[in-house]
């Protein structure tokens, strides 16, 4: 805590030269950083929040390189500093407020439902306001700040679609299943295929979980930018249809509710694409990329002993609900076909598992 608080204060006397840090308390965090609020002493707030990544990877880059280019903008964490060698930056402390998650836990389904709609708001304000030109120059400069000699992909979509469809083909002969090399070849294909123009290929944290934000009295925030990245807005509106792909929270929500934030989404952004035909072929293209990539991250621990906590979904239950919407999805005849079979085998490994609804919906 100490040497945190050492380091945060060198990031801090670039913008507040008298300033430094003492007090602080752990917030909750991951094994991929520390995160503390801090209290500070000859600056002119009383506290702020200090993040080191201890893990090695992109995020160290992505975060402080999008919230650089998101100065300003309503819903996003302000960053005061970053050290000017270490992974560690400075942010503004938003306090302690509720999540989404937590509604989602609740017993309100009002409150839930409000939450989701929050979340919709602060997606669709920050794909209004755009910031991409300046993110692949900020990658760059903050790795050169931290020494990191590989600067991290603009847009990692594909990427993680060839890993998934590698995955496939490392795990379901487990199941006695060969993908198709037209299912395989579909699967990677996914982000390349979708429309519109570079206009609608925006800034965004990538990982807005329902536990990844704060409802806070100026409205949500959101938080954990670890995975920023400048890709197609169908990926971050399919967080809606999946459900929370990547997200250990991941129950279902009723159909309106999911509707009405989609279209309060599509209100916020401000895309006219968003609101044409060929928007929501792409929203299912980006639905169905989902469910295969989550498939391609659960499937392995669910074919040994299944993840089940009572706060979360089974991740056996999720694999075969995405798999059934998967198969039925309309332009995705391949993959459509790749998934009524796993989704086959695996009931008949497992038996038909269902995901419930949230709780606060159930």
């Amino acid at each position: 805590m100490d040497e945190l608080l050492r380091l945060g204060t060198e990031a801090l006397v670039s913008v507040w030269p008298e300033a430094r840090l003492t007090g602080g308390t752990q917030l909750a965090g991951s094994d991929r950083n520390v995160v503390v609020r801090a209290e500070v002493l000859g600056g002119p707030v009383t506290t702020v929040v200090v993040k080191r990544h201890v893990a090695e990877g992109g995020a160290r880059v992505r975060e402080p390189a999008a919230l650089e280019c998101l100065a300003g903008t309503s819903g996003v964490p302000q960053l005061v500093a970053v050290h000017p060698a270490e992974p560690v930056m400075v942010m503004a402390d938003l306090g302690d407020h509720p999540s989404v998650a937590h509604r989602l836990l609740g017993s309100d389904p009002f409150l839930a439902a409000d939450g989701i709609r929050a979340w919709a708001v602060a997606v669709g304000r920050l794909h209004r306001t755009g910031a991409t030109a300046d993110f692949a120059p900020a990658l760059a400069r903050h790795a050169n700040r931290l020494g990191v000699t590989s600067v991290p992909a603009v847009n990692p979509m594909p990427l993680m679609l060839a890993d998934a469809a590698e995955r496939l083909v490392e795990i379901l002969p487990q199941l006695d299943i060969t993908p198709s090399v037209a299912a395989l070849d579909q699967l990677r294909g996914i982000d390349a295929a979708l429309g519109g123009t570079d206009a609608v290929r925006l800034l965004t944290p990538s990982d807005a979980c329902p536990d990844n934000n704060t409802l806070t009295a100026d409205g949500l925030a959101l938080l954990d930018f670890e995975g920023a990245q400048v890709r197609h807005v169908a990926w971050d509106a399919a967080y809606l249809t999946v459900p929370w792909p990547s997200c250990w929270c991941s129950w279902l929500m009723p159909e309106l509710v999911a509707a009405e934030a989609l279209a309060v989404w599509t209100e916020e952004c401000g895309l006219d694409y968003a609101r044409t035909p060929d928007f929501q072929g792409d929203l299912v293209a980006a639905t169905v990329g989902w469910d295969f990539v989550s498939t391609s991250w659960f499937l392995e621990s669910a074919l040994g002993a299944d993840e089940h906590v009572q706060s979360a979904p089974a991740r056996r239950a999720l694999i075969q609900q995405r798999l059934a919407h998967a198969a039925t999805a309309p332009g995705f005849e391949a993959l459509g076909s790749l998934a009524a079979e796993v989704l086959s085998a695996t009931r008949g490994a497992w038996g038909d598992l269902p995901v419930a609804l949230a709780p606060a919906f159930s």
